[in-house]
């Protein structure tokens, strides 16, 4: 047990350490106004990957871990390493002309791939405030202009507009069956085909101009130590199975209900033979 634990640990400190590199250094620079922003920002979005990730059933385990203290801890580490260069930031970026928590909700949707309503939890808004505020940084980058020419001619049902129908498409937020609806009838419709192509054309050329920051070798280093460390910490020891025989057998009592058995036996023996 004790071992299964310990491989937990370390898988659980890997992928971490990938979320600070992915995404978790990029978004402590970028909410550069606020520690407790960025912090809980983090601490909640690496909960929200787990939680994701004991959804699948093979996943399920009686070793998951109290995610929320370990992603606290975690979260803490990356603002204290990277807050002396945080707040240079990068602001003569155009990313830095929008507010906190949009930039937040944009580096958590394009580099950490949170679903809509992870983000909405997250930052204790509405879905529709999350896709207004997500909408509002794809016009800032295209200045203000659509992402979709000649929407007239997309022949989409979906009870959607196009461009928020492709946004969720590209952004893993359709449930199958209308992901398999939309399948379909991108196969029979070529002016729809000829949308999406536009549209995630400048869907990718949005997540490029989203500020990455890259760690370097000596910085990981650190991330992996300091994962190893904020598990190790706060590891509860396993319960010995002894202890509390050895509680029972210091009892008068019990020291001679089973002297008294053992003598029975004993007695069963000697007279069976």
């Amino acid at each position: 047990m004790l071992v299964e634990v310990e491989k937990h640990q370390k898988r659980m400190s890997e992928k971490y350490v990938g979320w600070a590199q992915g995404w978790g250094v990029t978004l402590a620079y970028s909410v550069t106004q606020s520690q407790e922003l960025s912090e809980r920002s983090v601490a909640e979005a690496i909960v929200a990957l787990i939680a994701k990730e004991m959804e699948t059933p093979k996943n399920k385990s009686n070793l998951s871990l109290p995610a929320s203290v370990h992603a606290v801890k975690f979260a803490k580490a990356i603002w204290d390493h990277t807050q002396k260069q945080a707040f240079q930031g990068f602001s003569t970026e155009p990313f830095f002309k929008m507010p906190p928590v949009t930039r937040a909700l944009v580096v958590l949707k394009t580099k950490a791939q949170l679903l809509r309503h992870q983000l909405a939890e997250i930052f204790s808004l509405s879905i529709n405030q999350v896709d207004r505020e997500l909408e509002n940084a794809k016009l800032q980058f295209s200045r203000g202009k659509p992402w979709i020419e000649n929407t007239q001619s997309a022949h989409v049902e979906f009870g959607l507009e196009p461009h928020t129908l492709f946004a969720q498409y590209l952004g893993k937020d359709l449930n199958l069956d209308l992901e398999n609806k939309l399948h379909l009838h991108l196969l029979n419709c070529k002016d729809c085909r000829a949308q999406l192509i536009q549209f995630k054309q400048n869907y990718e050329a949005w997540e490029k101009s989203i500020p990455q920051v890259d760690m370097d070798s000596k910085t990981k280093k650190f991330f992996q130590t300091t994962a190893l460390k904020t598990f190790k910490a706060s590891r509860k020891a396993l319960p010995n199975p002894l202890a509390g025989a050895r509680k029972v057998l210091t009892q008068v009592q019990m020291q001679a209900l089973i002297f008294g058995f053992l003598s029975l036996l004993f007695l069963h023996y000697i007279t069976s033979r």
